[in-house]
C-alpha cells in the first residue's frame, strides 16, 4: 500500500527580519543614484548639444550685440560732450525748464516732439530731453545750449538694438517676426545655461578635476583648449548669465508674468502700469508712435512740478517728467535716489497738469508681489540694477556667451569630424577584409 508523502512545511518569515531586508543602505541608495545619473547624463548632453546647434547662431547675435550695448547710455552722453551741462559761472542762475524744453523742441528732428525731460541733482549735469525713439538731446541748464550724440553713433546703437531684440527683421525695435525668434532662442539659451551648469560640473570631486573646469589651462590647444574654455567660462558666468537670460525670457513673454501673478495671488497689471516710465539713457520716447506724438506742454510750470517731485524724495538723484499727450491732463514724475535702475529706490508721482497738484503716489513698498518681481527684470537684464558695476558684469557674461557659442560649435565640429573619420576607417577595413 502506497503511503502519502508527508506534508511540505513552508518556512515562516520572521516579521522582524522583513523590514531589514527591505531597507537599503546609504551606499546602495548612492549607487542607485549614480546609476540613474549615468543613464540620464547622455540624454541631457545630447539635448544640450542639439539645442545649442539649433539656436547657437541667434544666441551668438544676441550675445554679441548685448556686449555692444553694455555702456550705451554712458557712451551716448559722452558723445554729446563733457561740457554739455557745465555751469559757466559759480553764480549763474538756471534757466526755467519750460525755456529749456522750448530749446530742445527747436533742435528736435522734423515731426518729433519732446516726450520726457530728466533733471539730475548734479548742478553740472545737462537736462536730458527725449525727442524721439532712443534719441535724447542734452540742454545746458544755464545757457540753453543744446548738444546731442553723434548721429552715426545714435544710428549704430539703434541698429544694434534692433538686431539684439528682433534680428533687424523690421524697421521697429521689436518687430513681431524677429521678436518671436529671439524670444524662443532666449528660452532655449536659458536651458543651455542651466543644463550646462550640470554638465560642466566635474564627475569626480577631486582638486585635479575641479582645476580642469575652474582654471584656464595655458598650455592647452585645439580640442583641449576649447573644452577648457567652454567649461571654465560656463561655470564662472553661469549665475550672472542665468539672471540676464531669465530676465530676457520674462521680458519676451507674457506667460512668466501671469505665472508669477498666479503664484503670488496678485492682480493682473493695468495696461498703463505695464507701460511704465520711460528709461533715461535708452531714449526718452518709447514705442514707435513716440516720434510722431505731439504732447501738449503742461499748464503748470515745469519748474513747479520738478520742485514738488524733488521735495517728495529727500536725497533724490534724478527727476524725470513724462510730458502729457494731447487730451491727457496728467504729468508723471519718476524720482530716483540712485543712478542704478533700482525700483525700490524710485517713487512715481502723478500730477494734475493744470494745477500741479499730486494726484497719486506710487512707492515700491506699496506694490503687490508680482509687480515688485516684475519691476526688477529690466534692470537685471542690462545689469543697471547694480549701476556701472552691474553693467560691466552683464557685458562680461555676454562676452563669455560669445566664446561659449564658439567653443560649443568647435567641439561639435571636432566630434562630428572624428565620428566621420572613424566610420570611414571602419568601412575601409571592412572592404579590405
Amino acid at each position: 500500500m502506497a503511503t502519502s508523502a508527508p506534508p511540505r512545511l513552508e518556512p515562516v518569515a520572521d516579521p522582524a527580519a522583513a523590514p531589514a531586508r527591505a531597507r537599503r543602505s546609504p551606499a546602495d541608495r548612492g549607487s542607485a543614484a549614480r546609476r540613474l545619473w549615468r543613464a540620464l547624463r547622455p540624454v541631457l548632453f545630447w539635448a544640450h548639444l542639439a539645442v545649442g546647434i539649433a539656436t547657437g547662431a541667434v544666441v551668438l547675435i544676441m550675445s554679441f550685440t548685448g556686449v555692444l550695448l553694455t555702456y550705451q547710455r554712458q557712451i551716448t552722453e559722452w558723445s554729446a560732450g563733457s561740457q554739455a551741462g557745465v555751469r559757466p559761472a559759480a553764480d549763474a542762475p538756471r534757466l526755467p525748464l519750460d525755456t529749456l524744453l522750448a530749446r530742445a523742441r527747436a533742435a528736435a528732428p522734423e515731426g518729433a516732439r519732446p516726450t520726457a525731460l530728466t533733471v539730475r541733482a548734479d548742478p553740472n549735469a545737462p537736462v536730458s530731453v527725449g525727442v524721439a525713439t532712443r534719441h535724447n538731446v542734452y540742454v545746458n541748464a544755464y545757457t540753453g545750449a543744446v548738444a546731442e550724440a553723434s548721429p552715426r553713433l545714435r544710428e549704430f546703437f539703434l541698429d544694434t538694438e534692433r538686431w539684439h531684440r528682433s534680428l533687424a527683421t523690421g524697421e521697429s525695435l521689436r518687430d513681431a517676426t524677429g521678436a518671436t525668434v529671439t524670444g524662443a532662442c532666449n528660452l532655449a539659451f536659458l536651458f543651455l545655461v542651466l543644463s550646462g551648469l550640470v554638465l560642466w560640473w566635474p564627475r569626480q570631486w577631486t582638486w585635479r578635476a575641479f582645476r580642469a573646469v575652474l582654471l584656464f589651462q595655458r598650455r592647452a590647444n585645439g580640442r583641449q583648449r576649447d573644452w577648457n574654455w567652454h567649461h571654465v567660462l560656463g561655470i564662472w558666468s553661469a549665475p550672472a548669465l542665468a539672471a540676464v537670460v531669465f530676465s530676457g525670457v520674462f521680458i519676451s513673454y507674457q506667460w512668466p508674468q501671469r505665472l508669477v501673478q498666479r503664484v503670488t495671488g496678485s492682480p493682473a497689471p493695468a495696461e498703463a502700469e505695464r507701460a511704465g516710465p520711460a528709461r533715461e539713457g535708452r531714449g526718452g520716447a518709447r514705442g514707435e508712435g513716440a516720434a510722431s506724438a505731439r504732447p501738449a506742454v503742461a499748464s503748470a510750470p515745469l519748474d513747479t512740478l520738478w520742485a514738488r517731485a524733488a521735495r517728495e524724495v529727500p536725497g533724490w538723484y534724478s527727476v524725470q517728467l513724462r510730458l502729457p499727450r494731447p487730451g491727457d491732463g496728467r504729468v508723471t514724475a519718476t524720482v530716483s535716489r540712485t543712478s542704478a535702475m533700482r525700483p525700490d529706490q524710485r517713487v512715481q508721482l502723478t500730477f494734475d497738469a493744470s494745477g500741479g497738484t499730486i494726484r497719486e503716489r506710487q512707492r515700491y513698498e506699496e506694490f503687490d508681489s508680482a509687480r515688485k518681481f516684475r519691476s526688477w527684470m529690466r534692470g537685471l537684464h542690462t545689469g543697471e540694477v547694480a549701476g556701472v558695476a552691474g553693467q560691466t558684469i552683464a557685458g562680461l557674461v555676454s562676452a563669455a556667451a560669445v566664446v561659449l557659442v564658439y567653443t560649443g560649435f568647435a567641439l561639435t565640429w571636432r566630434r562630428l569630424r572624428t565620428s566621420l573619420s572613424r566610420r570611414g576607417r571602419t568601412r575601409a577595413t571592412a572592404a579590405a577584409s
